[in-house]
């Protein structure tokens, strides 16, 4: 290599370390705030990042706002007829399996229970332990699958037919109590395949593309605290 060869590859070595030197400094006025408003691409990066309050970023972006929200009607929906199933599954048990005749189950006090509705009470637990063993080898057996899938053709589309098939089983129980021949069965069948597309897993996923890095783990709090106190 001759002199002038050496000569200029020093230059440009030189040249590149002043301008990583120029980077390091911009991103280190952005982060402290200090930054004058230059068109400096770093600082571009920290503004699309959120700034620094978390909350005001949550209620004044597109996306977040409506997921949460979204998860609380949802939650709320699902934790309306919790309270419900197990006294209108027991009093079908009591009636179908065991024939008994008398007032509802619920109606009994603990030490008054008729033996019908104390074994139909056993059968109703053992047939929510089998529904959610269902659901969540369901959830755990598609939840590639759908990961897949809410990537290729967005998030929106698996949302909506989560929502769907979570509307199913409340439907069945409406039904089961109009029709004192249903089985429950059916509700349990109809509650089991939201597993196919777990909504929990998709709602986190829609957070985590709407949500700049650094505010995924407080919003994915919030998402899952909204959640259980609609629950609640």
């Amino acid at each position: 290599m001759s002199f002038d060869q050496q000569e200029s590859a020093q230059q440009e070595a030189s040249e590149s370390m002043q301008r990583r030197g120029r980077l390091l400094c911009s991103s280190k006025h952005a982060r402290n705030g200090t930054s004058s408003g230059s068109m400096d691409p770093q600082n571009d990066l920290q503004s699309e990042e959120g700034g620094d309050s978390f909350l005001k970023f949550i209620f004044t972006s597109k996306g977040p706002p409506q997921i949460i929200l979204w998860s609380l009607f949802y939650a709320i929906a699902i934790g309306s007829t919790i309270t419900v199933v197990p006294s209108v599954i027991t009093d079908r048990y009591a009636r179908i399996n065991y024939q008994f005749d008398g007032h509802t189950c619920s109606s009994y006090g603990a030490d008054e229970k008729p033996d019908e509705c104390s074994a139909a009470s056993n059968d109703a637990m053992n047939a929510s332990a089998v529904n959610s063993f269902v659901e969540n080898m369901l959830t755990f057996a598609t939840s590639p699958l759908m990961g897949s899938i809410s990537d290729e053709r967005g998030r929106r589309k698996l949302l909506l037919i989560s929502s769907f098939l979570s509307i199913l089983g409340p439907v069945m129980l409406v039904a089961l109590q109009r029709d004192d021949s249903m089985n429950p069965a059916w509700y349990y069948a109809s509650t089991s395949i939201k597993g196919f597309v777990s909504f929990m897993n998709i709602a986190l996923s829609s957070m985590a593309d709407v949500l700049p890095r650094k505010w995924r783990a407080p919003g994915f709090g919030l998402l899952t605290a909204g959640v259980f106190f609609g629950i609640a």
